[in-house]
């Protein structure tokens, strides 16, 4: 038998393996870039003179930039969910509650002005402002929006 002979053994055994490594490899380097965005997403978010926050369609908060914490002290994982509304003053709590519901059951833009807890203790007045997030296919995600102080 020549070597010719053996050259479809060969690429069948030798095939699978050079493309599973082929996918492995570009699998790689698309999670290494997604890393790398997701990093680079978070030191931008972070040095931001302002809150950036993020929340999901059932209007809970699934991101708040690292400002949050400076502004009002509340640390992140206490904020996400619905908890960050405890910093928001008592008296203009429920006028926060009733636009942002609003605009997320109707996925529109909304710009808001309340009173916040500061870090530093007592209230100082912010405008939040969320435009809405869709998926490719028009699915209302959620809202991406800002907390000016």
């Amino acid at each position: 038998m020549t070597a010719w002979a053996l050259l479809p053994v060969g690429l069948v055994i030798i095939l699978p393996i050079l493309l599973s490594s082929t996918w492995r490899s570009r699998r790689d380097r698309a999670e290494d870039a997604l890393r790398e965005s997701e990093q680079r997403f978070r030191n931008m978010s972070d040095r931001a003179p302002m809150v950036i926050w993020v929340t999901e369609a059932d209007g809970a908060a699934s991101y708040l930039n690292r400002r949050w914490t400076d502004l009002t002290g509340q640390e992140p994982d206490e904020a996400l969910g619905h908890g960050w509304l405890d910093c928001v003053h008592d008296e203009d709590r429920d006028g926060s509650i009733a636009v942002f519901d609003d605009a997320n059951k109707r996925g529109v833009e909304y710009r808001y002005e309340y009173r916040l807890r500061r870090k530093e203790g007592g209230c100082g007045w912010v405008i939040s402002a969320g435009a809405p997030r869709f998926s490719s296919g028009k699915v209302f995600l959620g809202h991406v929006g800002t907390v000016f102080d």
